[in-house]
């Protein structure tokens, strides 16, 4: 049973570890991808 609780504490670290990774990667590509939306969307002058 504490094998059990270890081997799920241990995925929650890693899936915690993951999200921690991955906002800042997802943050960073819609701080790039936003701008050149909003630029496709605006009309040229």
């Amino acid at each position: 049973m504490k094998h059990l609780k270890l081997k799920s504490g241990a995925i929650f670290v890693a899936a915690l570890a993951l999200v921690v990774l991955l906002i800042p990667l997802a943050h960073g590509r819609a701080k790039t991808t936003l701008p050149q939306a909003v630029s496709l969307f605006k009309p040229k002058p």
